[in-house]
């Protein structure tokens, strides 16, 4: 992988679904060379494409061998008929990225965990999951106002407060947010705390999660937060339409918050981003004391 290629890893929604010059350009050779593209599905999994728009292969197995036995054919079909070279046009330098946090944002890692793990479940439930959140500059300065932003409550609920420990989750939608109250706040100088009480479920309450979030975080006069904790703790039930295999019954959520400035999370989107407009509106009102 480090000598015969260039490895790159993509987000398939963002190749897939908005218009952009990297989807206009993938798709194109996912569309003419998998079938269920062209029927409106996911076009995820291993590529090895040229320069030059050239296919060599495609696999969407997690088995070792396979994808090796992959990448050797490709190679192969790579030797026997190099891509051509094409410098890349104006357009494409000039494209903005579609995975960069806005300009003066804050990035936050999300983790969450099935804790405890109980007995005689998959193991899928043992696993820890990523995501990022990002918080607006607007968002803090309303926090060094000595106010709790809806939009960020809201974002956190709809898209943050979710079971992907197995696997993609289901979002919420703002209908499925029964409750959301921050229940009590304090601000001293640029450090700000509060706590939220927080209650998704779907229709008939097939899934849900019910619980309490606590927030600390200390921000900068430049409207970046320097420093977040954030927990959230309660109980959650159900499986999603990619997350499969949860505990049975209730089991107990909790989703851990931390800020980081790594390169890989300013240029890993949080998965919520794919609803566009509604991650920075979520369309929820929270109450607030």
């Amino acid at each position: 992988m480090t000598t015969e290629f260039v490895p790159f890893v993509g987000d398939t929604h963002v190749l897939q679904n908005p218009k952009n010059v990297a989807r206009d350009w993938f798709m194109a050779i996912a569309s003419a060379n998998l079938e269920r593209v062209t029927k409106g599905q996911t076009a995820q999994g291993f590529w090895v494409i040229g320069p030059d728009g050239t296919f060599y292969g495609y696999n969407n197995n997690r088995s070792k061998e396979r994808v090796e036995q992959m990448l050797d054919r490709a190679l192969a079909q790579f030797r026997q008929s190099p891509p051509k070279f094409v410098a890349p046009t104006r357009e494409e330098l000039a494209a903005p990225s579609a995975t960069k946090a806005p300009q003066g944002s804050s990035v936050v890692r999300v983790h969450a965990r099935v804790r405890p793990v109980p007995v005689g479940c998959a193991d899928s439930n043992k696993r820890v999951s990523r995501d990022h959140l990002w918080i607006s500059a607007e968002e803090v300065a309303a926090l060094r106002g000595k106010k709790v932003p809806s939009s960020l409550v809201g974002r956190i609920a709809r898209f943050h407060l979710v079971d992907n420990v197995r696997g993609e989750p289901d979002m919420w939608s703002a209908a499925e947010v029964r409750k959301l109250e921050v229940l009590k706040s304090a601000f001293v100088g640029a450090t700000a705390r509060f706590e939220v009480a927080f209650s998704l479920a779907t229709e008939g309450n097939k899934r849900g999660y019910e619980g309490r979030l606590e927030v600390e975080l200390k921000s900068d006069d430049r409207n970046r937060i320097v420093r977040f904790r954030g927990f959230a703790s309660g109980t959650a039930w159900g499986a999603g339409t990619y997350t499969p295999e949860p505990p049975n019954g209730k089991f107990n959520l909790v989703i851990a918050m931390v800020e980081t400035e790594d390169e890989v999370a300013k240029a890993v989107p949080p998965q919520g981003i794919l609803w566009g407009r509604e991650y920075w509106q979520p369309g929820v009102d929270p109450i607030v004391r």
